[in-house]
């Protein structure tokens, strides 16, 4: 398995450690030593400040917390950044345009295929963050930006990415976060779609999902890297390679997490 070769690798004693703590659900959140006694309060002490104060839950930790949200942006960006480039050496085929908005895409679009593409009519997408919809015009749309869209001229295909680090409890946590991902940008999925495969094209979206603790569901990446035409004999180098990544990250929440704590006692 991805977990036994990672713990006979070269992972220290410390994140092993942290990482066992996790999957037991023994970690020593503020809510979990309310449970056991030690703390008064489960509250996050990062947090306690919010209208609302979360419990400071291990998933509060690792998915919402304000004490751990440069960690957290940087472990999305490290594994992100790991697939891209992995697309980059093993597919030659795709034009990658990184976090790129909707509107700068659609005339990149109009360029390569040399099709006039109408701007995107008001719609209402559903925030993945808040869950909550609203109506937005073209304008505000085109602030949107995927994580990475691939656009391939000569098989006249785009695909949108997107890549999420969920925590990953659930057994459907992946399934809920395509979901949510695809859902945000179906409008203008729909939208490239009508206007483009009357000329040949195809507009599909690939969701990446990487779980907290490094859970992967190989259906769902085997679908997606068919998609890209990624060679069979790297992926499972691949998995791997994000599998750890993604529990070195979650050792270096935890750590981000503890260092907020002393510098709070400390103040």
């Amino acid at each position: 398995s991805l977990l036994g070769a990672w713990w006979r690798g070269q992972a220290t004693d410390s994140l092993k450690r942290k990482v066992i703590q996790s999957i037991a659900n023994t970690y020593p959140s503020p809510h979990k030593l309310h449970q056991w006694g030690i703390k008064p309060s489960p509250i996050c002490p990062a947090c306690k400040r919010r209208a609302v104060p979360p419990f400071g839950t291990q998933s509060h930790i690792q998915g919402n917390c304000d004490g751990t949200k440069e960690a957290r942006i940087r472990a999305h960006h490290v594994l992100r950044k790991l697939l891209s480039e992995s697309i980059s050496t093993r597919c030659k085929r795709w034009r990658q345009l990184p976090e790129t908005s909707l509107g700068s895409l659609q005339r990149i679009i109009e360029t390569a295929s040399g099709i006039s593409i109408p701007d995107l009519p008001p719609f209402k997408p559903t925030d993945p963050d808040t869950g909550k919809s609203r109506m937005v015009s073209w304008d505000v749309s085109s602030t949107w930006r995927p994580d990475e869209t691939l656009l391939s001229v000569t098989s006249k295909t785009i695909l949108t990415t997107e890549f999420t680090r969920p925590w990953d409890r659930e057994p459907d946590f992946d399934a809920v976060q395509d979901a949510i991902k695809t859902d945000r940008y179906q409008a203008w999925q729909r939208h490239l779609s009508s206007v483009l495969s009357p000329h040949g094209w195809t507009v599909h979206q690939c969701n990446f999902t990487v779980g907290a603790r490094g859970s992967i569901s190989e259906a769902r990446w085997t679908s997606n890297l068919d998609l890209l035409h990624f060679p069979r004999r790297f992926r499972e180098r691949l998995l791997r390679k994000l599998h750890d990544t993604a529990l070195h990250q979650l050792g270096e929440i935890f750590s981000a997490f503890q260092a907020n704590q002393r510098r709070d006692a400390d103040t």
